[in-house]
């Protein structure tokens, strides 16, 4: 009976849509709201090896450096948690929620296992009124996961993990600070990934991924679809490694100037690492891409040492490449005029980065670190040729900076996390980088002091920056601050109340796109 009812929840969000004119897109979690994005289980923390960077836990300095990806700051949970954690704590959930802004939002999720396979399934619904003129947004989303893992001792696949995914997506919002915010755009998106992996064997590693996207915005006469193939392999020695990969992708295009145009981008990375003591570990390599003639080729070196138990630092020196399709710009702002580009191509040189982190058994860890880097063509977002549909130029520029976070495990006192950016992204002539804020930092605390109550208090700060590359239109910073709280009130029910933005502070992400003020949120969780 239970699975009856989470089915035709799920039904009803993914058929019930009979008013298209006021649907839109569901803003960034946390990022714009602070909302849904900190929702944990309680978990133990794995115990830390002592030498962890020997068995490639060690934080590396993957740090969060798109300049065009303004809205994006590491997010410390999902270093650590999956979506997929809540299946060890249920097997099956339904959110719905009404707020004054949100009219409603609906979130469920159902999880079953049969032998050493499982089945994931998620669908979301989300409707904003409007905040502003025309600024109402509706998101629908969809996703099935086929999860497989085979035993060490299966004849044919000894210790090989296969998933198999497709995801559906529906974004309809107005472009309602352009010169015509009535018009509507409509992004819709198919996705399947297909991947198989052995990361359990003593001496080979090896993953293979084959990944299709596709995304039409009728209203600009846009299609794109972007096919991707990725491996990578791993040969262990007793004191040695060789490691590989190869990404590919294809992209095909069609927008209001191009007709089906085809883009490759080929990148290959190889490295030799050594393993010194038992407590250093050295890589050297290289890397290659290629985009159509566009080509580059660059060594790379990185060095990771543990200094003492639970003490690691490293160092790292690895330019990078980055391919972005259109729908990866759109991923990061929806407001892209799909019609000024067909992708960007950048390269980041002299990329360089150290670090430290510290773990305490369980308890905590803190790790900080430098990095810098520059680009002849550094990409920024603007929107000077037609208002309120933003393109993207790029400029000779640097960036350097410092990334600090601090994790509180869960305990009987709670789980804490915070992370602190600081950074400078300036062009030659000295001007900041538009939409590149100095200063941005992240906190989270929750606390369970019962089987009945959980607490949730976070705040995200964002300084101001720039909406030009003459720093003369300046976007003032925020402070978004929110508190949820929880209540379980029977064995499968739990009321639940959100604020949001409790300061009510005006927060823009990109010039005159104003994201969403207070809103208070009442819920009921029915778990399986």
């Amino acid at each position: 009976m239970k699975i009856l009812i989470l089915f035709f929840v799920t039904s009803l969000l993914l058929f019930s849509q009979d008013e298209p004119a006021r649907q839109n897109v569901e803003l960034p979690e946390f990022v714009i709201t602070g909302r849904d994005a900190f929702e944990l289980p309680t978990v133990v923390k794995d115990k830390p090896d002592p030498i962890s960077l020997l068995n490639e836990s060690f934080l590396k300095p993957n740090f969060p450096l798109d300049v065009i990806d303004v809205d994006e700051f590491s997010d410390p949970l999902a270093k650590n948690f999956a979506k997929e954690d809540s299946f060890y704590f249920h097997q099956g959930k339904v959110d719905f929620y009404l707020g004054y802004n949100t009219i409603p939002k609906i979130s469920s999720n159902y999880f079953y296992q049969f032998g050493r396979s499982k089945l994931s399934f998620f669908a979301d619904a989300n409707q904003l009124r409007a905040y502003e003129n025309n600024s109402n947004r509706f998101n629908l989303s969809s996703l099935v996961k086929f999860d497989n893992n085979f035993a060490m001792d299966n004849r044919y696949l000894p210790g090989v993990d296969l998933s198999l995914t497709g995801g559906y997506n529906l974004d309809q919002f107005r472009m309602f600070a352009s010169a015509d915010p009535t018009y509507r755009r409509s992004i819709t998106s198919v996705d399947g990934k297909f991947n198989v992996k052995n990361i359990r064997s003593s001496n080979f590693i090896y993953s293979f991924s084959a990944e299709n996207n596709y995304s039409q915005i009728s209203a600009d006469s846009f299609s794109e679809n972007l096919f991707s193939v990725s491996g990578l392999t791993k040969f262990l020695f007793p004191n040695f490694e060789i490691i590989s990969s190869v990404m590919f992708q294809s992209q095909s295009l069609d927008n209001v100037f191009i007709q089906n145009k085809t883009n490759n981008f080929l990148e290959i990375n190889s490295d030799l690492g050594l393993t010194l003591y038992s407590l250093m570990k050295i890589r050297f390599g290289f890397e290659f891409s290629r985009v159509d003639t566009n080509t580059r080729f660059t060594p790379t070196l990185e060095a990771t040492i543990a200094i003492d138990k639970g003490l690691n630092a490293f160092v790292k020196y690895k330019p990078e490449s980055e391919f972005l399709s259109v729908k990866n710009i759109l991923n990061k702002n929806r407001f892209f005029d799909v019609n000024s580009l067909g992708y960007f191509f950048n390269k980041k040189s002299s990329y360089l980065s150290f670090g430290v982190k510290y773990e305490y058994q369980t308890m905590f860890e803190v790790s900080g670190g430098f990095f810098s880097y520059s680009s002849l063509n550094y990409p920024y977002f603007t929107d000077v040729k037609r208002k309120g549909f933003f393109e993207i130029l790029n400029t000779d520029a640097s960036n350097a900076g410092l990334l600090l976070n601090f994790h509180f495990h869960p305990s009987k006192f709670g789980s804490l996390y915070t992370e602190l950016k600081i950074e400078d992204v300036r062009d030659t002539a000295n001007n900041k980088v538009p939409y590149n804020p100095a200063f941005m930092s992240k906190i989270f605390y929750s606390l369970s002091p019962n089987e009945k109550w959980k607490f949730d208090v976070g705040m995200k700060y964002f300084s101001s920056s720039y909406a030009d590359i003459k720093n003369e239109v300046e976007i003032s910073g925020f402070t978004n601050l929110f508190i949820n709280v929880y209540y379980n009130f029977a064995n499968n029910l739990e009321a639940m109340i959100k604020l949001n933005n409790l300061l009510n502070q005006k927060i823009y992400f990109y010039k005159d796109y104003r994201e969403e003020p207070f809103d208070i949120l009442l819920g009921v969780r029915y778990t399986l």
